[in-house]
């Protein structure tokens, strides 16, 4: 009768676990917040001490937005320094903080890449905090790797969203002589000054008025294509001409309008895309942060977004 009884017992125990966590099924185990199928072909005799050092890597800022993949790479070195080959499960801390694309992976000489997509930014109690963690197949509650990250506004992590809801359009924020306010302009003429692999430069003249915006990105240093990135340390652009060019020693920017400019800038600016074909620029989607004259408060940012 006493062995029946601790029989019971043990089920309860094992059915009841504090904080509400999820249990999973036979054949399942859990991974963040969910449970996924046991990997039969996991090693059964790694051990976190003794297999050697693993690292997950993230943006410390995440999109909250169920659609937007957000990048996590994890890589594991042996104690020999080879790479690691284990098998491994991905989770995070916080129930109902969203999903791994792949979230069982088998680590090899690059490590291993996935993607967090996380819960929507309107659903209440998902900003904020969140850890992701990484452990072995073979001991999937055991972490032996984290990160800590947020979830926060998909614009923080990706200003260039404000430009991206159809059309053409140009979107300012600032605090400086240049501009102060906050605007989009969408009912103007948007009109390519220079479409080169390394320079684009297009004016924005809003209808029924005669003064413009202009807005200038150059990556001529690098000697290559102005493709998807961010371009930090961004002076003044200098005046483009094919007969003459003035060498430079940074990526350059320069956005001006209404007859205000900065004799001296400094800044950055991310390309999400840009595209040419035959008949010039196809596509080009930029975001931007500069500062006049040395000021390190005072500034303008914003995104444009121009498609013929």
């Amino acid at each position: 009768m006493r062995a029946r009884r601790a029989v019971i017992l043990t089920i309860i125990a094992a059915s009841c676990s504090p904080g509400g966590a999820v249990m999973c099924g036979e054949g399942t185990q859990q991974a963040g917040s969910s449970c996924i199928a046991i990997d039969a072909n996991a090693p059964a005799d790694a051990s976190p001490a003794a297999v050697g050092r693993y690292t997950i890597l993230a943006e410390p800022k995440l999109a909250a937005s169920s659609g937007v993949r957000n990048r996590v790479v994890v890589t594991g070195t042996l104690p020999d320094g080879s790479s690691a080959t284990d098998h491994i499960v991905l989770g995070f801390n916080r129930s109902g903080a969203g999903r791994y694309s792949i979230p069982t992976l088998r680590l090899g000489e690059l490590g291993a890449t996935t993607e967090f997509i996380s819960c929507d930014l309107a659903t209440p109690g998902c900003a904020g905090p969140l850890t992701l963690t990484v452990a072995l197949a073979s001991a999937p509650t055991v972490p032996v790797a984290h990160v800590d990250v947020e979830l926060v506004d998909p614009i923080v992590v990706d200003p260039a969203r404000r430009c991206l809801g159809g059309g053409n359009v140009l979107h300012l924020e600032g605090n400086d002589r240049i501009f102060s306010g906050n605007t989009t302009i969408t009912n103007a003429t948007f009109e390519v000054v220079l479409g080169f692999g390394e320079v684009f430069s297009v004016k924005v003249t809003p209808t029924g008025g005669t003064d413009a915006w202009t807005l200038t990105f150059d990556t001529r240093v690098h000697i290559m294509y102005l493709g998807p990135a961010a371009y930090e340390n961004a002076g003044k652009a200098v005046q483009y001409s094919p007969y003459g060019i003035e060498e430079l020693d940074h990526p350059a920017i320069d956005v001006s309008g209404f007859g205000n400019s900065c004799s001296e800038l400094s800044g950055r600016f991310v390309v999400r895309d840009y595209t040419l074909n035959g008949n010039g620029v196809q596509n080009a989607t930029f975001s931007f942060e500069q500062y006049c004259e040395g000021s390190t408060t005072a500034h303008l940012s914003g995104c444009i977004h121009y498609q013929p």
